[in-house]
């Protein structure tokens, strides 16, 4: 499959979730105090929720350029209609029209995509 696709260059696109609390990041579930009477009780007894806010953030990322990031709060689904309307037209194809003119290049989800069908 590398050498069907060497003299091309590869756009690939992916996509993090980032917590909006900090409260995965070690060494933050913790305080420290001089005096622990003196510490405000916001602080002493912080409450996390069960499934905590997150932000998810999709990118496409090719040798030539990055697309816009695409944010996503807690609680919106990114369906298919989603990613190929927000995702795909709005921000990957911009970068295609914009420094693929030559047709030099493969969308990487698309080869998974094949793989996937083949086995």
């Amino acid at each position: 499959m590398l050498l069907k696709y060497s003299r091309y260059e590869f756009i690939i696109d992916d996509e993090s979730y980032f917590t909006l609390g900090n409260t995965a990041l070690p060494g933050n579930n913790i305080f420290y105090s001089s005096d622990v009477s003196k510490t405000p009780e916001s602080v002493k007894n912080k409450y996390v929720k069960k499934f905590e806010e997150k932000l998810m953030v999709w990118l496409a990322i090719s040798p030539r350029g990055i697309s816009k990031p695409y944010f996503v709060p807690s609680g919106l689904a990114v369906n298919q209609h989603v990613y190929l309307g927000e995702c795909i037209k709005k921000r990957l194809e911009p970068i295609i029209k914009e420094y693929y003119q030559d047709g030099n290049y493969v969308f990487l989800f698309f080869i998974f995509m094949l793989l996937f069908i083949r086995t």
